[in-house]
């Protein structure tokens, strides 16, 4: 079984600073941010990232809410093959229709719709 899982490393930005009561839109600092991805299977596994085009957070009374990423597909990029040659032929799979076709689907657009408080076990 193939599987990606991405990760979001948001720059500049701390929701826990926040005390405003209003709901308030944030844009992410693209620039600053970082959206990685690992694909796994049996017996290997590859690490890469790709590039946000946009995104931004919505805050209410210091809480997370909503908001979305659209992420540029055709930027997918390997980051763990030495061999340049090897890692494009990967990020090319990538983009290619077996995987995500980015001809056809050049952005990914992901949306926060909800969000739910659990309770931690800081307090």
């Amino acid at each position: 079984m193939n599987k990606i899982v991405m990760t979001v490393l948001i720059g500049l930005l701390t929701l826990s600073g926040f005390v405003s009561s209003v709901n308030k839109t944030f844009k992410v600092s693209i620039e600053e941010s970082k959206l990685t991805w690992t694909g796994t299977r049996v017996n290997y596994d590859h690490t890469g990232s790709v590039d946000l085009k946009s995104a931004d957070l919505i805050v209410d009374d210091g809480s997370l809410i909503g908001g979305g990423f659209v992420i540029d597909m055709n930027s997918i990029r390997d980051l763990d093959i030495d061999d340049e040659k090897k890692a494009g032929r990967l990020a090319g799979h990538l983009k290619s229709e077996d995987f995500f076709d980015t001809k056809s689907f050049p952005e990914a657009i992901f949306k926060i719709t909800s969000t739910k408080k659990e309770k931690s076990d800081h307090g």
